[in-house]
């Protein structure tokens, strides 16, 4: 198993107030798989894939990556982040005065990762971007950045990719482009942990999870509506 939480639990305070994320929660990923997270805003989607990538802690239960007991080491996690992730954050994350392609050159250059222009290019195309590799992200769409983010993540990724919203600002024939995408590397055995509201791109994930109410559940896909 690939990543795995066990009885895990997470809780914010607001206004004096304890709101439960997600309690006693268990979830399991493996290679090659794509795991689907739905649920309503603020229910702590968000929060659950921050922990993974080790930017948020576990208030109870256990976080183990490849049967390794990582739970709130944020230190070694973050090796792991430059090493073995790729995180498709809401945020984005360019930096506006850099082109695109720049941008997706800091990446691998961060993860001392060789990639050829070309296989940018093939990923571009596929999302119809390949046109805008060599324009600065400040000149670009959300849209258009959402791409650029997730062609980033694909050409860096290792074992794991975390995506949160990652086709939000999307058309749904580009947003199905762009899952197609996570198909085939998962095919290859890269697995997707994906954040998502768009439940028409549920057909495409392997196992499908709902957070609602502070219960994290694997649920089936036709039970979501």
């Amino acid at each position: 198993m690939l990543v795995e939480l066990k009885k895990a639990s997470r809780s914010f305070s607001n206004f004096g107030r304890e709101k439960v994320l997600f309690s006693n929660a268990d979830l399991s990923l493996k290679a090659g798989e794509i795991v689907a997270v739905t649920g309503a805003s603020g229910n702590g989607k968000s929060t659950l894939l921050n922990i993974l990538a080790g930017f948020e802690t576990l208030d109870e239960g256990s976080y183990f990556y490849q049967k390794e007991d990582v739970t709130n080491n944020r230190r070694r996690i973050g090796e792991l982040r430059r090493t073995d992730m790729s995180i498709i954050p809401q945020g984005l994350l360019l930096i506006e005065q850099l082109t695109a392609f720049e941008n997706i050159e800091v990446a691998t250059e961060a993860k001392k990762i060789n990639i050829s222009r070309e296989t940018v290019e093939e990923y571009a195309r596929e999302l119809e971007i390949e046109p805008l590799l060599d324009i600065k992200v400040k000149k670009l769409s959300l849209g258009e950045r959402q791409r650029i983010a997730i062609v980033r993540a694909l050409v860096c990724s290792g074992n794991l990719v975390l995506a949160d919203e990652p086709t939000s600002a999307l058309n749904h024939d580009l947003a199905l482009k762009a899952i197609e995408l996570f198909r085939r590397r998962a095919d290859s055995g890269t697995a997707f942990l994906m954040i998502t509201h768009d439940l028409s791109l549920l057909d495409a994930a392997d196992t499908v999870y709902s957070l609602d109410g502070g219960r994290l559940e694997k649920t089936k896909k036709q039970q979501i509506s």
